[in-house]
């Protein structure tokens, strides 16, 4: 049974990268602190109602779910039609390392993470973030295209030659698209929707970045609570320059920000706006959006970069439960409703 929960589970890696589903993928966490949740899934569940994959074969209608935890996987607990209510009080106390395997009526197995989002299972959609940047990465395209289909492209003080296309870039990384040669990527950039620092949201997370202000400002909100509720006080602290320029840069521009060579987590830029345009006269062109910021800028605005601990049912960070700590915008969350964990002593 191991071995097919782990070639499942290679399997479902692999076909995320290039997944067109409108969904992200379920997750373990995704029923923590999630009562409706759970009842919708129990609910398909008795009903043989048939979940939506993640890819983009059938729906299937599933018989069993297992459940396997780190502490003993080698037994796991199994719950068919005669006892699936029985997961309304499994599925909310699950940690990240457990995992939910899942047999359809023709005995296929799947990880959770095979299972699409979808609104019913509390998820929004991909394309209510990603709408806008496929719209942009489709402009520049054909821009491109009109401006006869290979541009020179000045950016940050360096020229790009003979850019051909506007790539997307794999989830999860730093870079949202990147500017293309027929050999392949050569200027990569983050991208964020709208035109303020409000809609500009936040910069990225704090996860693999080495840093004593995220390690005291966590201890110190989870002084103050071990967990974050929906619709409770959320908690952020200002940024400094000289304190925190590492996290801030790496948060920005990539978590392999200051290494040589640029990449997709290692942008050259980041661009702002709804409606990007290569502007000038002929080669080499610029370009033109919203807001940009070029690294190794720290802006001091309404852009200015505060650390946050913010509402998240499907991950713990920090040791802090229901938590995403992330760097967003001064004005992101509103910064006078942030809960400031560490107040300044006389």
């Amino acid at each position: 049974m191991n071995r097919l929960i782990l070639e499942q589970y290679i399997r479902s890696l692999i076909l995320q990268e290039v997944s067109d589903s409108p969904y992200v993928n379920l997750k373990v966490g995704s029923f923590q602190d999630r009562d409706t949740r759970v009842k919708t899934l129990i609910r398909k569940l008795k009903d043989e109602e048939a979940l939506t994959l993640q890819k983009g074969s059938a729906p299937v209608v599933i018989k069993q779910v297992d459940v396997v935890s780190k502490e003993d996987p080698n037994n796991p607990l199994t719950f068919t039609s005669a006892n699936f209510d029985k997961l309304a009080t499994v599925l909310p106390n699950l940690k990240s390392y457990d995992k939910l395997i899942f047999t359809d009526t023709e005995d296929d197995k799947y990880p959770i993470t095979a299972f699409a989002k979808t609104p019913e299972l509390g998820g929004l959609g991909k394309g209510a973030t990603l709408k806008v940047e496929r719209g942009v990465i489709d402009g520049l395209n054909k821009q491109i295209h009109d401006l006869g289909g290979s541009v020179d492209i000045k950016f940050g003080g360096e020229t790009y030659y003979d850019i051909v296309k506007v790539v997307n870039v794999k989830e999860n990384q730093k870079a949202d698209f990147a500017f293309a040669t027929n050999k392949g990527p050569v200027l990569f950039l983050s991208y964020k929707p709208g035109s303020s620092a409000k809609s500009f949201h936040h910069y990225g997370g704090v996860a693999g970045i080495s840093s004593d202000t995220v390690d005291k400002f966590a201890a110190a909100v989870l002084k103050i609570t071990p967990g974050l509720k929906k619709g409770g006080p959320e908690y952020g602290i200002e940024l400094t320059k000289d304190a925190d320029s590492d996290l801030i840069l790496k948060a920005m521009y990539g978590s392999n920000y200051g290494s040589k060579q640029y990449g997709i987590n290692n942008v050259q830029g980041i661009v702002q706006g709804d409606n990007i345009q290569l502007v000038g006269n002929g080669n080499p062109y610029t370009i033109q959006a919203a807001h940009i910021l070029i690294p190794p800028t720290i802006p001091t605005d309404d852009y200015a970069p505060w650390l946050a601990a913010s509402f998240a049912g499907d991950r713990h960070q920090g040791g802090i439960k229901n938590c995403r700590l992330r760097v967003v915008t001064s004005t992101a969350r509103g910064k006078n409703n942030l809960v400031n964990p560490m107040p300044k002593t006389n």
